[in-house]
């Protein structure tokens, strides 16, 4: 269970680089990472729409 103090160091790193809050949000270096990475070196704004979707939208279901 993330505590609201995770969800703001979250947003802080998805501003800052999107891959990091992925990570941050995994724990591990999964594929999600991995993507992002490359979202993040080809095309800049969808790393962050990606990064938005793991660490926000993807729990909710």
């Amino acid at each position: 269970m993330e505590t609201p103090e995770d969800r703001i160091v979250m947003v802080i790193l998805i501003l800052l680089f999107p891959p990091l809050a992925v990570w941050y949000k995994e724990g591990t270096c999964g594929c999600s990472v991995f993507l992002n990475i490359l979202l993040y070196f080809c095309f800049v704004f969808p790393s962050y729409i990606h990064a938005v979707y793991v660490c926000y939208l993807r729990d909710r279901r």
